[in-house]
């Protein structure tokens, strides 16, 4: 009996620190996908900061995020590999316009940033499908943080 106690209480702990842990932006020092746009006729922002883990932030002034939703850790690290599979870390876009989209990948001061919007580059297709995956997948994302 005494076994299988231990047994029970082994698989408890080990289930608990097998969870994903929560992270908070300010002490975040892992690799960050921010993306959003910003202008138009009212000058709105509308960005998102995803974590390698899943957790995914919402800022609508680009300064102050809050935790919307935490997604599936796999899909997360999926959208991370893409960005360098489609080869976005070896490309140079920076054409801000009217209407600003950006897709950026990156730690600390090292981030690679892609802007389009303007009418002197055109963005890559992929880039733009990207772009859009992402945000539906933080409008899909399931488990809203309360």
């Amino acid at each position: 009996m005494k076994q299988l106690n231990l047994a029970i209480l082994l698989s408890l702990l080990c289930i608990i620190s097998c969870k994903t842990q929560k992270e908070s932006l300010d002490t975040y020092e892992g690799m960050i996908l921010e993306f959003g746009n910003s202008g138009g006729f009212t000058g709105a922002i509308d960005c998102y900061r995803m974590m390698e883990n899943g957790q995914l932030f919402k800022s609508n002034d680009g300064k102050n995020f809050t935790e919307i939703t935490s997604m599936d850790k796999k899909v997360a690290e999926q959208m991370f590999e893409n960005f360098e599979t489609l080869g976005f870390n070896e490309m140079r876009i920076n054409d801000p316009g009217n209407m600003t989209f950006y897709v950026s990948l990156g730690q600390g001061k090292r981030v690679q940033t892609l802007k389009w919007g303007g009418t002197s580059q055109i963005p890559d297709p992929n880039l733009k499908r990207f772009y859009t995956n992402l945000f539906k997948l933080a409008s899909q994302a399931k488990n809203p943080v309360k």
